[in-house]
């Protein structure tokens, strides 16, 4: 008989008990269900949360130095090796966070053509109003 309460086999094994598993009193099971659940509840609202704030911009960043134009900036990789030139226009699409760090813009060629590029590597001229021309 020893063998088989052991092995979890007993035909006398106590109320809820799994087979091959301690005696668990029947609260545990609404404790486990409510941490389950509020674990789940947790990682749901985390991946709600934007991994990386970005901020709609209209305009043109004008570049006044070469530098790195970053595919990601979660991972700090540049494809192709691109990189800003001195004295061009870029298209503006957005500005990471605030304060703002770099500037996502559209570099033709480029792939992707979506690049972030470090603030003070150039400066931002602000789109034209065509409702004051």
């Amino acid at each position: 008989m020893a063998a088989e309460w052991a092995a979890g086999r007993c035909a006398r094994a106590l109320p809820g008990a799994d087979a091959g598993f301690a005696f668990r009193p029947p609260w545990f099971r609404s404790i486990a269900g409510i941490m389950t659940r509020t674990v789940l509840a947790t990682l749901l609202l985390l991946a709600a949360l934007p991994v990386a704030a970005q901020t709609p911009v209209t305009g043109r960043f004008i570049a006044e130095a070469r530098c790195p134009a970053l595919a990601s900036l979660t991972d700090p990789s540049n494809p192709g090796t691109v990189a800003t030139e001195p004295g061009k226009a870029y298209a503006l699409i957005a500005r990471s966070g605030a304060p703002a760090t770099h500037y996502l813009v559209r570099i033709p060629g480029a792939e992707p053509a979506r690049r972030w590029v470090a603030v003070g590597c150039g400066r931002i001229e602000a789109a034209a109003d065509n409702a004051a021309s």
